[in-house]
């Protein structure tokens, strides 16, 4: 897809975006686990970029059907 839009130019930026945090879900997810991520992280998630511990915590409390997005809650 980022090639795709790259070569034909369309979408460029959203599609970049896109795919930095589809590689990062995981790394992302992790952060959320963690009590002290980095400081980068701790950054992403106090301007609500990236999903932060306390709205991850929600998943993880009662209802399991909301707050379950890994990379943004």
């Amino acid at each position: 897809t980022l090639t795709l839009s790259l070569y034909f130019d369309f979408l460029v930026l959203f599609t970049f975006i896109f795919t930095i945090f589809q590689v990062n879900t995981n790394q992302i997810h992790k952060w959320a686990h963690q009590s002290q991520p980095n400081i980068f992280a701790q950054k992403l998630m106090k301007f609500k970029i990236i999903l932060s511990p306390q709205e991850h915590s929600k998943h993880h409390s009662g209802d399991i059907n909301s707050h379950y997005c890994i990379t943004t809650g």
